[in-house]
């Protein structure tokens, strides 16, 4: 009967760690045309229970300017350009992060992607509710906001940052059982 009641409680430990695991969106996409802007209202609100989340960066790069302009020959630190940058904004704590940069410019859109490829923040979500996702073209009230020429867009990948722990308890759980269920036997 304990055998049985064990397995129950596995299975049912398994079973609620993978529903919290698909709990998230797997990547997150922000198309520069449409969901951009100078602010964080206009971006995308997704709800995340409380934990943990790994964002890290996946494709694209946009451009909030009509032309590429003043590049070095390497195709960098170019005056107008594509950039790689996303914005998280956190109501819970009125807290602003970002993915990337809105200062490195590139010649191509490539380059944007390349430089920032290995980019990701750890963010702490304190409660359960929305983060919103932008890309910040401008300050807010500067009149530099360059909404109707945006191209491109940009990609994050999005996992639970505990889940290495969750799969190393389980794991371990499942020894501790098989072992347990062993000297049951043998004894």
């Amino acid at each position: 009967m304990k055998k049985v009641l064990l397995a129950g409680l596995m299975i049912l430990l398994i079973i609620g760690l993978a529903k919290a695991s698909f709990a998230v969106p797997g990547s997150i996409t922000l198309n520069s045309a449409i969901e951009s802007g100078g602010d964080y209202s206009n971006g995308i609100n997704i709800w995340f229970e409380a934990g943990t989340y790994d964002f890290s960066v996946v494709s694209g790069g946009w451009n909030a300017w009509s032309n590429v302009s003043g590049c070095s020959s390497q195709g960098t630190d170019c005056l107008t350009g594509w950039m790689w940058s996303m914005d998280i904004y956190q109501p819970s704590t009125s807290t602003s992060f970002r993915l990337g940069s809105k200062i490195d410019r590139y010649e191509t859109q490539s380059q944007a992607l390349s430089a920032h490829a290995s980019d990701h923040l750890v963010l702490n979500q304190p409660t359960d509710g929305d983060l919103w996702f932008y890309i910040k073209d401008g300050i807010p009230g500067d009149g530099k906001l360059f909404v109707s020429d945006n191209t491109g867009s940009v990609t994050v990948a999005v996992a639970p940052e505990p889940m290495g722990t969750i799969l190393f308890v389980v794991g371990g759980a499942t020894f501790g059982l098989r072992r347990f269920l062993n000297k049951r036997r043998s004894g």
